[in-house]
Parts: C-alpha cells; sequence; structure tokens
C-alpha cells in the first residue's frame, strides 16, 4: 500500500524461493537488483563517453513494476469466511474509457487474497480499509 491509497501487487518469480508466510521484506528485497558499485574503468569512461543520463544511472528495474494495482478509495474490501478462514475479496470499481463507455460506464475487478492466518487477514483487511477501501 502507498500513502496516495493505491494497493499494488507484485508477481515473485519462482527463482525467488520464497515461502509461504515470509516478511513483506524479504519478498520485496527478491525483487530489487544487486547493487553494482563501479570500479575505476567504469568512473572514466562514463566521464568521458557520457552522453546521455541513462549511462550514469540505472532505470528501474523490471521486477519493480507492479503486475496490478488497486485504487482503494474506488474499492470494498471483505472478508470471505466461505473461501477459506484468511480469505478476503477487495472489489475495484473503474470508470470505463473509450468504446466500453458506451455499454457501461463502470465496471469491476475484483482479486481473492489469502493470507497464513486468520488474524493476518483481518489485519490486511482493516488496513487497507484504514487506506481508503470501503
Amino acid at each position: 500500500m502507498t500513502a496516495d491509497s493505491f494497493f499494488h501487487l507484485f508477481d515473485i518469480p519462482s527463482s525467488a524461493k520464497i515461502q509461504a508466510g515470509s516478511a513483506a521484506e524479504v519478498a520485496f528485497g527478491a525483487l530489487i537488483p544487486e547493487v553494482q558499485l563501479p570500479d575505476r574503468a567504469a568512473i572514466e569512461k562514463s566521464k568521458v563517453y557520457k552522453k546521455t543520463t541513462s549511462d550514469v544511472f540505472r532505470p528501474w528495474h523490471g521486477l519493480l513494476h507492479p503486475s496490478d494495482s488497486i485504487v482503494l478509495q474506488n474499492s470494498t474490501v471483505q472478508f470471505l469466511p466461505k473461501s477459506g478462514d484468511s480469505c478476503f475479496e477487495v472489489s475495484e470499481t473503474i470508470f470505463n474509457t473509450g468504446a466500453s463507455g458506451f455499454f457501461s460506464k463502470t465496471s469491476k475487478r475484483k482479486f481473492t487474497l489469502r493470507a497464513v492466518t486468520q488474524d493476518e487477514a483481518v489485519d490486511w483487511i482493516v488496513s487497507l480499509k484504514a487506506q481508503g477501501g470501503k
């Protein structure tokens, strides 16, 4: 979740070897690329051949782009006791644009998420609702 009420979901590659129940910091750390310290030759080369800022600064790593982003202010969050002890659903209302706007003004996306425990699911629901989810 971000301060501007977005809930970002990331795909974690299987090569990261993250176990269910791992801390968020561990999972997020698997998405961040290794820091590459330049040696003297690389620094000298960047001074001489610097053409653009991308020659010096490294762009964002591809894994850090969220696979989905949910606007919590346009969402409802509810507990799903029938789907399992630790499942909850986030339903987002999206305003249609383009040709789909002729048929309907809005559409819905639903995400069913499962926490490790029921207490953790309740914590997520409380946090999501505090950020703007209804």
